[in-house]
Order: structure tokens, then sequence, then C-alpha cells
């Protein structure tokens, strides 16, 4: 699917079990924030599963079908919340910059996360039939909790941009040629986020 949309989607991998080592606080609590049924594989368009069940297995061929579905009527909605984000990377940090405009006043409690990203990693995973397995969009960090940051009030009003920057340490054991950044916008509905709109940029 990231192949086939390219730019048009944000791609995000979430890590649950199988002993993978790129599990992190995020990633559970992304996995957490899933309702409905819980078992993997599964893939998500935006905050709704798109996999298609027969009996209690997956149907590859309808699940594709269905996924490809949910991104068309996506990428044909209105856009509430514009999002932008750029980076620039040193010797042992990246500094991200990022901005959302909203495009019509909002009611509710958004959210902003920046994320550090990687692609291209090679590490075991139990459940695959080959090792190692190459993972991509995989979340390292975080410019603050699991879902980031509260969007004030003066920020969601209509034509507002709210403009910052965050600066990650690159851990000596990540790939700094294969580092990117994304920003998520979520809106709070009960005890759930949901995503709103996504950029992603890369940082070489």
């Amino acid at each position: 699917m990231s192949e086939e949309y390219q730019d048009k989607i944000v791609p995000i991998a979430v890590h649950i079990k199988y002993g993978d080592p790129m599990i992190t606080s995020i990633s559970t609590d992304i996995a957490a924030n899933r309702d409905g049924q819980r078992y993997t594989p599964q893939l998500w368009v935006n905050s709704k599963n798109a996999m298609v069940l027969a009996g209690s297995s997956i149907d590859g061929a309808a699940s594709i079908q269905n996924i490809r579905a949910q991104i068309d009527q996506h990428i044909a909605s209105n856009v509430q919340v514009a999002v932008g984000v750029s980076s620039i990377t040193n010797k042992n940090t990246v500094n991200v910059r990022y901005k959302h405009k909203a495009l019509e006043s909002l009611d509710g409690e958004y959210y902003v996360s920046v994320y550090l990203m990687e692609n291209k990693i090679f590490a075991q995973q139990s459940s695959s039939s080959y090792n190692p397995t190459e993972h991509n969009y995989v979340i390292r960090a975080s410019n603050s909790s699991s879902f980031g940051n509260n969007i004030s009030e003066e920020y969601l009003v209509n034509d507002a941009i709210f403009e910052a920057s965050h600066t990650f340490i690159i851990n000596e054991s990540w790939q700094k040629e294969n580092l990117f950044a994304t920003i998520v916008v979520w809106k709070k509905e009960g005890d759930r986020y949901v995503v709103i709109n996504a950029n992603s940029n890369l940082v070489y």
C-alpha cells in the first residue's frame, strides 16, 4: 500500500508483540488506542480497522480491497487541519520544524505529535518465515507523550497557524541515513485519539 499510494498516505508501523526490538511505550500506547477486536497483523486507515475476517482468519484479498476503498475515500474528503514538517540533521541531533493550520474553526480537544521514525531496520521476528526481517515506518521517539501536545484553542480557529520545533537526540543504534520525521494531528474522542491528518519528510 505504501508503494502504491506513495506520498498520498503516511504509513506508521506499530510493533507490540513477537519480541520485536522496535516495541516502545509509544507503539504500545497507539496499539492500545484501537477499538474493537485486537489481533495481529492489522492494517488501519486513520482510526478504522480495514481488515476483513472470514471466520477467525484474515481474508487478504478482501482486506486489500477494503484498504484501497478507505484510502480513496479519505483522499477525496475535506481536510480540517493542514500539516507540514521539515528537519535538519546534525552530527548527533535532528531538529524538526513543524506547523499546522486550521482550515476551519474546530471544536473539541486536538493534539499534535511529532515522531522521529526509521526505515530499513533488519531484526529478528519470531512470527516471520524468514529472518532478519526488514521493518519500515518504525517510531523511534516523540516530541512529547505518545499522542503529543494539546493544541490550544487559539490555534483551532479558522486560518490560525502554529509553528514550532523540536530537537531529537540520535541514538547510536539508529541509522541516521534512514531517519525521517512525521507529524500527526489527533482529535480526542472519549478515551480514544482519532487521526485527523499527518505528513512526513525525510531528514537526510
